[in-house]
C-alpha cells in the first residue's frame, strides 16, 4: 500500500489562496498534514537483463532543456551511434546524449547523499544545466512561466523567499514519518512552484522524484513519462492543486492515474524483453561462451551498437581480446558489422535483436 498526500499549503499557519497567474507568496509544507492513501495490489519490480537499466533508458524522456516530447524525433539508434563515441556530425543526437549522461549523474550524485541538503540541489542543478552562467545558484532575479503565445501563465515567489522555501522542502524530504512517495510527489511539486533556479527546475524536479522513489526499493515509472501520452493539462493542474482548495480533485488523481499506468507498462515491457531473451538464448544454447564474450553481450543491453575502441575503453581490453569477443558473438550472429558514413572508413558492430527491443520499448509508451 503506498501513502499518497493530499497536502493543503499553508504559510505561518494561514491558508493562503494560490492563483498561478499572480505572485503571491508560496506558501511554506506543514509538519503535520494528511496522506491520502492509494491502494495498488502488486508493485511489480522492474525487469533487468545484462547491464540494461529501464530507468537509465527512460532518462532520455526526463533530461532534455526542451519539452518532453522533443527527444522522441531522435532515434534510439542515432542515439546509440554517438554512444560509441565515434566523432558525429548529429548534433541533435550527441546533446540528447549528454543530457541523458547528466541526468543519470545527478541522480546518482544525489543518491549517494545520506540526507538531501540544499547544497545537494544546488549541485544538480549544476551538474543538469552546466552551461547556464547562473548554474548551481539561487535565482535573484524574478521569473515567469510563459505559454507559446507569450502569455504569462505563473509567477514563481520573489527571489528573498526562495531559499527560505527550498529549505523548508528539504526538510520535508527528509521527514521519514511520511510515505517515500509522498516526500516524491510533494518534492516535485513544490520544486516546480518554487522554480528557484534560472534553468533546469523541470530535470531537478523530476531527479527529486527519481531519486526518493529509488531510494525507498519503490519500482515506479517516473509520472513525466506518463504524461508524454497526454496533453500537460492534467499535470499542471496537478501541480496547481497544491496550493488550492479548489483542485482537490485534480490533487492526487494525476500521479494516481500513472502510478497505475506505469504499472501496465512494466508488464507489458517485461514480456518484450522476455521475447528478447529467448531470441538470443536461442542462438547460444548449445554453445558456452567465453567469459569476455558474455561481458560483451551483457553490455549490448545496455549499448546495441559498439564500436572497437568504445568497447576496450568500457573494459579496458586489449584491442586483440575486443575483436576475439566480436568474432564470437558475430560467430552465433548476436552482432552485425556495419559501415558507418562518418568518420568514413569506421566499422560499429550493433545487436538487432537488442535495437529492436528498443523501439518496442518506446511503441509501448505511445501506444
Amino acid at each position: 500500500m503506498l501513502g499518497l498526500k493530499l497536502l493543503l499549503m499553508f504559510y505561518k499557519d494561514k491558508e493562503l489562496n494560490f492563483d498561478r497567474k499572480t505572485s503571491a507568496s508560496l506558501t511554506f509544507l506543514p509538519n503535520k498534514t494528511v496522506e491520502h492513501t492509494i491502494e495498488l495490489s502488486n508493485v511489480s519490480s522492474i525487469i533487468e537483463c545484462g547491464d540494461f537499466k529501464l530507468h537509465d533508458f527512460l532518462a532520455r524522456y526526463l533530461s532534455g532543456d526542451e519539452s518532453l516530447k522533443s527527444a522522441r524525433s531522435i532515434s534510439r539508434k542515432r542515439l546509440a551511434l554517438v554512444s560509441t563515441g565515434l566523432i558525429c556530425p548529429d548534433l541533435e543526437a550527441l546533446t540528447l546524449y549528454v543530457q541523458q549522461k547528466r541526468y543519470i549523474e545527478a541522480k546518482e550524485y544525489l543518491k549517494s547523499q545520506p540526507q538531501i541538503q540544499l547544497s545537494h540541489l544546488l549541485e544538480i542543478n549544476s551538474i543538469l544545466s552546466p552551461d547556464s552562467k547562473n548554474s548551481g545558484k539561487i535565482r535573484k532575479t524574478q521569473n515567469c512561466l510563459r505559454a507559446t503565445n507569450k502569455k504569462i501563465t505563473y509567477t514563481p515567489p520573489a527571489p528573498q523567499e526562495v531559499k527560505a522555501l527550498l529549505l523548508n522542502l528539504v526538510s520535508f524530504i527528509n521527514n521519514e514519518s511520511y510515505s517515500p512517495l509522498t516526500r516524491a510527489i510533494t518534492a516535485h511539486c513544490q520544486l516546480a512552484l518554487i522554480h528557484p533556479f534560472h534553468d533546469g527546475n523541470g530535470r531537478v524536479a523530476r531527479v527529486l522524484w527519481d531519486v526518493i522513489v529509488e531510494n525507498a526499493q519503490l519500482d515506479l515509472i517516473n509520472p513525466m513519462i506518463y504524461r508524454l501520452q497526454n496533453t500537460s493539462a492534467p499535470y499542471i493542474q496537478a501541480v496547481d492543486a497544491f496550493g488550492s482548495k479548489s483542485f482537490e480533485g485534480t490533487r492526487y488523481s494525476f500521479w494516481e492515474k500513472s502510478i497505475e499506468w506505469g504499472e501496465v507498462y512494466k508488464q507489458r515491457i517485461k514480456i518484450l524483453i522476455e521475447n528478447t531473451q529467448q531470441q538470443i538464448q536461442l542462438k547460444t544454447m548449445l554453445f558456452l561462451l567465453t567469459n569476455e564474450a558474455q561481458q560483451l553481450l551483457n553490455h549490448l543491453w545496455k549499448q546495441p551498437l559498439v564500436h572497437l575502441n568504445n568497447i576496450s575503453e568500457t573494459f579496458n581490453w586489449s584491442n586483440k581480446i575486443c575483436i576475439q569477443a566480436i568474432l564470437e558473438l558475430q560467430k552465433y550472429g548476436l552482432v552485425t558489422p556495419r559501415n558507418v558514413k562518418h568518420p568514413q572508413g569506421e566499422v560499429v558492430y550493433e545487436c538487432q535483436e537488442i535495437l529492436t527491443l528498443w523501439h518496442q520499448l518506446e511503441d509501448a509508451i505511445f501506444n
